[in-house]
C-alpha cells in the first residue's frame, strides 16, 4: 500500500497528514498557518512538515491543497487573497519536486474537497456535480464525469462571484456565506458569540426569528444554485462547509427556497459533505493514487 503526504493549506491552519492508496488516513494534524509571515515562510514550513512526515514513512508522492487560483498542471499559485500574503506566483510544484524528487500534485482547496468527495465521500457514486463551500466565503468546485473542470484559466468553479438581482455590486458570496447568515442574526439578536450551530439548533426549536433569518439566507443561497442547475445540469449539488453538520435544517430550507427559482422540470439532488475537514486533504492526494 503506497502512502503519501497530504497538504492543506488555509489562511488560518494548515492541515497535514499521511494518506494510503485506499484513501485511509494513516496520520494527521494541523499547526498554524502563520501566514503573516509571508508566502517564503509558508513555503519553508510545507517543506518542513513533508520532511518530518518522510522520516516516519515510506512517502511515495505529495498532495497539496491550497487555497487561491491554482494552474494545476504547473502547481502554480496564479491569484491568493489576503489571507495569504505573498503567495501569489508561489511555484508549489517546482520547489517540492526539487526538494523531495517525488511526483507532486497541487490544487486549488475546493477542487480538492470536491476530488475527495468523488472519491470517497457524498459524490462516491455520481459523475457529474457541483460541490459548493458555504463559509466564511462561498466557493466551487465542478467534477464532471468524474473528473475536475478547472476551466481554460483554472477559474471554473468560483461560484461565489455569481451575480445576484442587484448586478455585479451584489455577488453571492456577499449574501449567501455563512459568515453572513450568523453576522445578520448576531446583530439582529444581540448576541456576537452565536455559530452557525446554535443557529440551527434554534430552527429546530422553532424560534421563528431564526427561522425568518434562515429563509433570507436561503433564498440568497438558493438564487446561486439554481444558476449552477442551469447552466450545468448536474446529478447533484454538494453543499460543504460548518452548514453541512445540519443537514435536516439545511437541506429542506434550500430546497424549498430552490421551488422560488427552478422551472417546472429543472431540478437535482442537494446533499452534505461526509468527508468533513478530511477532504481536502483526501482530494489532494486523490490524482497520484
Amino acid at each position: 500500500m503506497r502512502l503519501f503526504a497530504a497538504i492543506d493549506i488555509g489562511g488560518t491552519d494548515i492541515k497535514y497528514g499521511v494518506v494510503d492508496s485506499s484513501g485511509k488516513i494513516v496520520f494527521h494534524a494541523k499547526i498554524s498557518t502563520q501566514a503573516q509571515l509571508g508566502g517564503e515562510a509558508l513555503m519553508n514550513r510545507v517543506v518542513k512538515l513533508i520532511e518530518q512526515l518522510q522520516s516516519e514513512h515510506m512517502i511515495s508522492g505529495i498532495g497539496v491543497s491550497s487555497a487561491g487560483v491554482i494552474d494545476a498542471d504547473a502547481g502554480i499559485v496564479l491569484l491568493a487573497n489576503n489571507n495569504l500574503p505573498g503567495w501569489q506566483g508561489m511555484q508549489i510544484k517546482h520547489r517540492l519536486q526539487e526538494n523531495f524528487a517525488l511526483p507532486v500534485a497541487v490544487e486549488n482547496d475546493v477542487n480538492c474537497i470536491a476530488l475527495g468527495e468523488n472519491w470517497l465521500g457524498a459524490g462516491i457514486d455520481l459523475q457529474t456535480f457541483v460541490c459548493v463551500a458555504l463559509g466564511t466565503g462561498v466557493g466551487g468546485g465542478i467534477i464532471l464525469n468524474n473528473k475536475i473542470y478547472r476551466g481554460h484559466h483554472y477559474r471554473a468553479g468560483e461560484v461565489g462571484c455569481l451575480r445576484t438581482k442587484s448586478g455585479i455590486v451584489d455577488y453571492l458570496e456577499k449574501n449567501a456565506a455563512t459568515s453572513v447568515l450568523v453576522k445578520n442574526i448576531s446583530k439582529k439578536e444581540g448576541k456576537p458569540d452565536i455559530n452557525g450551530e446554535y443557529i440551527f439548533s434554534q430552527v429546530r426549536a422553532e424560534n421563528p426569528e431564526y427561522i425568518s433569518a434562515l429563509s433570507d439566507w436561503s433564498l440568497e443561497v438558493a438564487a446561486g444554485l439554481a444558476d449552477i442547475i442551469y447552466l450545468l445540469d448536474p446529478q447533484a449539488i454538494v453543499i460543504g462547509g460548518g452548514v453541512s453538520g445540519s443537514p435536516d435544517v439545511l437541506l429542506p430550507a434550500l430546497s424549498g427556497a430552490l421551488t422560488q427559482y427552478l422551472r417546472s422540470g429543472f431540478g437535482c439532488d442537494l446533499r452534505v459533505t461526509k468527508l468533513g475537514n478530511d477532504a481536502g486533504m483526501l482530494g489532494a492526494v486523490y490524482p497520484l493514487v
